[in-house]
């Protein structure tokens, strides 16, 4: 029978910290329809619950609060699955306090019909889009704002909260955090600053292939200027020097959004439903 621990980040593992890594390995390559945990996403968690047997690892959910409310997530062993330990990690895991959140591919039937099941309902849905191409193919932005690395001390997360606006889909809190673990040189953070005041921002980091969009927005009194164009083809010009994509994230329900990216160059390679639930579980 496993044991579920609770730890939080001041707390001891009941087992090493290697051994959550391998399962969450483990179950994702089992998987083809999970999206692949970010480096140091798990150190940064605000807890996890750990399901453990023998020493060995049989499924693990962490959760992050964030402006929005709290995101939970979980991976659980392939042979270990519809026995109720992902239910036990996610309840163990959530707090107090939501609403809660948690998303899965559209096209993962049993994880849906699995947050379903725990009471969550379906919010939005939302594209995960890429591009790829060399620099000759990037398209050309407008020169209405200026592109600057952030500084040391920026609040960007203030200033993407500011251009957010509420917008869906909602950033990535939890990977946001993240991003002081990784080295400097896989972190983009470029602000974009109009008569002298900073007016939008795009926060990424470098996977394998690919930079991944975290955070991208305007705020809403310097929108129609080009200045998210510009955010991106920036980034997307750095990424072509290198041989890499960019992939981003779009609300399937916001067609301007969606025009916008598609006239980019961008095409939806996943698309992601998320879900919510405002009473604990």
């Amino acid at each position: 029978m496993e044991t579920i621990d609770l730890v939080t980040p001041q707390g001891e593992l009941p087992v090493p910290f290697e051994a959550l890594v391998r399962c969450v390995a483990v179950s994702e390559a089992r998987d083809p329809l999970v999206v692949p945990l970010p480096d140091g996403l798990l150190r940064r968690a605000d807890a996890l619950a750990i399901a453990h047997e023998d020493g060995e690892v049989r499924g693990v959910a962490w959760r992050f609060t964030g402006p929005d409310g709290v995101v939970l997530d979980a991976r659980v062993l392939p042979g270990r699955r519809r026995q109720g330990i992902g239910r036990a990690l996610l309840t163990a895991v959530s707090g107090p306090v939501g609403p809660w959140m948690a998303g899965a591919d559209a096209a993962h039937r049993p994880a849906r019909r699995f947050l379903t099941h725990l009471g969550f309902a379906l919010r939005g849905v939302v594209f995960h889009q890429r591009w790829d191409g060399p620099e000759s193919e990037v398209p050309p932005a407008f020169a209405t704002s200026e592109m600057a690395d952030a500084a040391p001390g920026d609040d960007l997360g203030a200033l993407l909260r500011d251009a957010g606006g509420g917008a869906a889909p909602r950033p990535p809190w939890a990977r946001l955090a993240a991003l002081d673990t990784l080295p400097a040189e896989r972190v983009h953070r470029r602000v974009a600053w109009r008569d002298g005041h900073p007016v939008g921002v795009v926060l990424a980091h470098r996977e394998a292939e690919v930079w991944e969009v975290d955070g991208l927005g305007v705020l809403p009194g310097a929108r129609r200027f080009g200045i998210g164009r510009s955010l991106v083809t920036d980034l997307m010009r750095r990424a072509a020097r290198a041989g890499l994509g960019v992939q981003l994230r779009v609300a399937q329900s916001d067609d301007g959004a969606v025009s916008w990216s598609t006239g980019l160059g961008f095409w939806t390679y996943r698309t992601w439903a998320m879900f919510e639930r405002d009473a604990p579980l």
